[in-house]
This record gives C-alpha cells, structure tokens and sequence, in this order.
C-alpha cells in the first residue's frame, strides 16, 4: 500500500520549505528579515554584541554553507519523498527517518552543548512538521515487499 498523497504532499512542502529557508539564508542572512536569528545566535558568542570584522566575515560563509546543507538536505528530502517514499518502498521510508534522525540528535546535541538555543528550537520545529507523515504512513511500507528483478 501507498502512503497517502496528504501525507506526501505534508513531506514534499516541508522539504521545499528547506529548500527555500537554505536559498534565504544564503542570499538574504545579513538583511533585517534574518538578524533577529543571527542576532539570537551572537549573543551566545558574543554577549556584548561586539562581533569583530573577521568573525562577520567568517559568519557570512558560516551561515551560507548551513544554507547551502539545508538546501541539499531539502532537495534529497523532496526527489525520496517523490520517488520511493511515494511508491511505497521501505526502503524510501526507512532513507528519511534515518536521515532525519541523525541530523536531528547529531545537530540539537552540538547545539545544545554550545548553548545555541535558536538552533535547538529550529531543529525542533523541523522534526515536528516531518514526524507526523512520517508516524502516520508507517503501516503502508509493512506489507510491502519489492520483488528482485528477475534474471535476465
């Protein structure tokens, strides 16, 4: 059985929603939109609010390259979700909460450790849009078993 096309849909617009977070951060992570984020994380390096020329720097490459994870993340997320998530395959199921679920501890538990609570609560947001499809199709990838191809 096929997962239902609410739920893909649900994971599809998560993931493009990454997708375009991951672009905005890139381009837009300096702007007014986004420095109530940046600022959120500064205070925990630099509580005085005194960030030198090079840690600016080093910041705008920082937050581009998290962007651009996020993007990569998004568009996996997306082309598995269309693809073998959408088929029915356990294997495309099994793929994203994998992958989900070590980005999730991975990250949340370096970012607690530092004490960057924006993050912890970004991370948190994310993993709870994806759990719900996630939770809610996990019997349509029981019954399906996928057959070897067959010999030529």
């Amino acid at each position: 059985m096929k997962p239902s096309p609410f739920w893909r849909m649900w994971l599809i617009a998560v993931s493009i929603g990454m997708v375009i977070f991951g672009l905005v951060m890139i381009l837009f992570i300096q702007t007014a939109p986004l420095s109530s984020l940046t600022a959120l994380i500064d205070l925990t390096f630099w509580p005085t609010g005194d960030v030198s020329s090079g840690a600016a720097q080093f910041q705008k490459w920082v937050y581009a390259a998290w962007g651009a994870t996020i993007v990569g993340f998004g568009v996996l997320t997306t082309f598995v979700t269309l693809n073998a998530f959408a088929r029915g395959d356990k294997w495309g199921r099994d793929a994203l909460i994998s992958g989900i679920a070590s980005w999730y501890l991975l990250d949340t538990l370096v970012s607690a450790l530092s004490a960057v609570w924006p993050n912890v609560i970004l991370n948190t947001v994310i993993a709870l849009l994806v759990a719900p499809p996630l939770i809610a199709t996990w019997k349509s990838f029981e019954s399906r078993v996928i057959e070897p191809p067959a010999a030529a």
